[in-house]
């Protein structure tokens, strides 16, 4: 027998329900969340200030990787600045016009076409600009449990094509982790961002805490301080490294490398090279003039010493380490059997296995170029590299006066198949 109730229930249940709220009225929510109660001007000129931790994952005995860090946001413009208790500092930044990197463990880079702007979309999520000045569509909204709650969750596609996915709190209207693709050294990484502890300044919200999730890393950003206010200009200036870089690349109207390489990379299989070497550290302005030092020291021993060069006896610089202040270079010969380190002379020998090459024809100068072709075609290969890179000087400046026809092989060695 129906009750008395029935009747009225299935009135309501025949009423017409609320239309879920569309894509882009949840990331309206989201700006509103973030910025409406805002007492500065939007988006924001800010500086954050916090530590950083990165550990590998599966290695809970290992140490972490940490640092302090600080970030620069003015009118579109960014620096970010990490300083590593154990590496040193490494920093990512927009001057207004170029998108660069500088780190401890690899090359000065200039980010171009999609991988800049994923650059700057990613950092744009702390000052928050709105969705609207990152993304030109949003798909629909699915519905997804996270953490045993349900998400709204949206694919925000960028202007090149690059899709993050918010999962959004219906609750809060904020999010509880974004999915992007971040750029690494090797090329694109997927990445989850993990966003807590939300807390108003001046009226913006910011997360204070950022647990950041990708293929064999986990860091944890801890923000310390919050300030508002014009950051000033000379901040955003690039460093002279990056400077070089882009001067040589605006002079191709292609906006492509300064130098291409010869001929396109390939993969090769090396053998075990043993060396003479000495290891330095220089600013970039002093590399010549300390090859050109270290380079005839090292002849001169093997000389005093009766020791035959391999075959090939190309002179080779290896780079152990980057910065736009220092870089820790070697220079070496290449011998035919180990010799016994004297002095600052080294011994030490190239690895064997896989490598990529290219092959550089022209100035000295112009070699920067080329290691960035090189890096990004292992990418694009789906390969990782595996150590430092090195240049072997095939041709002899003395012997051949005109600088375009110098060249110079640059290797990178590998990582092997299942290699971690």
């Amino acid at each position: 027998m129906p009750t008395p109730l029935a009747p009225l229930a299935l009135f309501f249940a025949a009423l017409p329900q609320a239309p879920a709220p569309t894509a882009a009225e949840l990331m309206n929510r989201l700006d509103a969340k973030r910025t409406g109660a805002a007492s500065v001007a939007l988006p924001p000129a800010v500086t954050f200030q916090g530590t950083i931790e990165i550990r590998r994952t599966g290695q809970p005995d290992a140490p972490p990787l940490s640092g302090t860090f600080t970030f620069y946001c003015d009118g579109g413009k960014t620096l970010q600045s990490v300083q590593y208790a154990q590496i040193g500092k490494a920093e990512r930044g927009h001057d207004g016009t170029v998108t660069w990197e500088t780190n401890p463990v690899g090359p000065p880079r200039i980010f171009r076409g999609a991988q800049a702007e994923t650059v700057r979309r990613n950092q744009a999520f702390g000052p928050w600009p709105g969705w609207r000045a990152l993304y030109a569509k949003l798909d629909d909204p699915q519905k997804r449990e996270l953490d045993g709650r349900p998400h709204d969750v949206i694919r925000a596609v960028s202007p090149l094509g690059k899709v993050d996915s918010y999962w959004l709190d219906p609750e809060t209207g904020l999010p509880t982790q974004i999915e992007i693709e971040s750029v690494g050294p090797d090329g694109p990484v997927p990445t989850t961002l993990r966003y807590s502890q939300w807390k108003a300044v001046d009226g913006v919200l910011y997360a204070h805490a950022v647990k950041t999730l990708a293929p064999g890393i986990e860091s944890t950003v801890k923000l310390e301080k919050v300030a508002h206010g014009a950051v000033p200009a000379d901040k955003f200036t690039s460093p002279a490294a990056i400077q070089e870089l882009a001067r040589a690349a605006q002079s191709r109207p292609d906006s492509s490398p300064a130098s291409q390489p010869a001929a396109a990379p390939k993969i090769v299989e090396l053998t075990a090279q043993p060396f003479a070497s000495i290891r330095m550290k220089a600013k970039p302005a002093e590399i010549a003039q300390k090859l050109a030092e270290a380079l005839p020291e090292v002849a001169r021993f093997l000389a005093a010493n009766e020791a035959a060069y391999g075959n090939p006896g190309f002179p080779f610089t290896r780079y152990h380490r980057y910065s736009a202040e220092e870089l820790d270079i070697e220079a070496g010969i290449a011998v035919e059997k180990p010799i016994a380190a004297t002095g600052r002379i080294l011994a030490g020998e190239l690895p064997a296995g896989r490598a990529a090459v290219a092959i550089h024809l022209g100035k000295y100068d112009d070699l920067a170029s080329t290691h960035l072709v090189l890096s990004r075609w292992v990418a694009e290969q789906g390969l990782e590299a595996d150590g430092p890179a090195w240049e072997v000087y095939v041709t002899d400046p003395g012997l051949e006066p005109d600088p375009a026809k110098w060249r110079t092989d640059v290797y990178l060695p590998l990582k092997a198949a299942g290699k971690k």
